[in-house]
């Protein structure tokens, strides 16, 4: 789910299509604003998430694309518990990732900062992908939310 997608863009499904390249109107979530946009991801079983990556459009002057943002929170949860959160910024192209330790995640929400570039000439937030690397966790069901153990930790 999204606040918003630009007209003729592909919406907030195009984030995580497993694309990061190619036409933005297919493979991007384009929001239709530049400040106050979210994106949010759910799982129907919990997961357990190492790492949150975000991809922004590649600059590309032919198209009007150079966008960057003034940072991004990063919120996760599980059964409405907060397991992780962070701040990533400024992001530039090289876009940025967020380290979790494993938490049990059914809930991501990212909400990125005012955008101070442009998507296909304008002012626009946008994510070629979101990457969430880590695995599912049925077991999850039944376990607490926080952080997995350090190796040696009881």
């Amino acid at each position: 789910a999204a606040s918003s997608r630009a007209p003729g863009g592909a919406g907030p499904a195009a984030a995580v299509d497993g694309r990061a390249g190619g036409d933005l109107n297919r493979i991007a979530w384009i929001a239709a604003g530049d400040s106050a946009e979210w994106l949010t991801l759910t799982w129907s079983v919990p997961v357990r998430v190492d790492r949150v990556v975000l991809h922004l459009p590649a600059d590309d002057a032919r198209n009007g694309t150079a966008l960057r943002l003034e940072g991004c929170d990063i919120k996760l949860t599980q059964k409405t518990e907060r397991t992780a959160a962070g701040r990533l910024g400024p992001l530039g192209p090289a876009g940025g990732s967020l380290a979790t330790r494993g938490v049990l995640c059914d809930l991501l929400e990212i909400r990125p900062g005012r955008a101070t570039g442009r998507v296909l000439g304008r002012r626009r937030v946008a994510f070629a992908e979101i990457e969430v690397l880590g695995s599912i966790a049925p077991e999850g069901f039944g376990e607490p939310a926080g952080p997995r153990p350090a190796a040696g930790e009881p």
